[in-house]
């Protein structure tokens, strides 16, 4: 956060060493992929990416925003990867996910038809919040994809839709709130 977006060496040191304590923390191997990434290695950042997936809980509920993220990323660089993409574990399918021709199909989308796509998948999913606002994972999807999109005026808008909706529930309420420090979603 303090290096505003980048991920700085201090904090590319932070991860290295949270590794050495848990190999497996998600957080540091994201982030030090997206470094990655930020100094040109698209290709090594993919990989990374790519094994985080592979080692990804049947109920992680941030794959499938990495799985788009690394399609993106792919696309971009011209990497071809729909054969190496982890398939979401069967228990982690809350809404139906795309096959692998599906993916291939949207890695030849031009860039610009990828994020209408994005953004229409991600409206979607606010608009079925409208109608079931119980759904914590659903908010915190939100949140995280307005996040990734750059949308932070709407992740607060999620956030605080989120907050009214879960008001009834306090450690679903407690949850949304930590989930949107730990994203960095800025105060409304």
């Amino acid at each position: 956060q303090a290096a505003e977006g980048s991920v700085s060496p201090a904090a590319r040191e932070t991860f290295r060493k949270t590794l050495k304590l848990d190999p497996q923390d998600i957080r540091a191997r994201y982030f030090l992929a997206a470094g990655q990434n930020q100094d040109g290695d698209a290709a090594g950042a993919i990989k990374s990416w790519l094994d985080l997936l592979k080692d990804a809980p049947a109920d992680a509920q941030w794959a499938m925003e990495l799985r788009q993220l690394v399609a993106q990323r792919a696309q971009e660089a011209g990497i071809p990867i729909s054969a190496q993409m982890a398939a979401p574990p069967p228990a982690a399918a809350t809404a139906p996910q795309p096959s692998a021709e599906q993916m291939a199909a949207v890695q030849a989308m031009a860039p610009n038809d990828q994020q209408a796509m994005i953004r229409n998948m991600v409206d979607g999913l606010e608009a079925r919040l409208k109608t079931s606002p119980a759904d914590l994972a659903g908010w915190q999807r939100l949140i995280r994809a307005r996040m990734v999109l750059g949308e932070t005026d709407k992740a607060q808008r999620a956030l605080a839709n989120a907050e009214k909706a879960l008001a009834s529930n306090p450690q679903d309420l407690a949850a949304i709130q930590t989930f949107a420090k730990e994203n960095s979603v800025p105060a409304g």
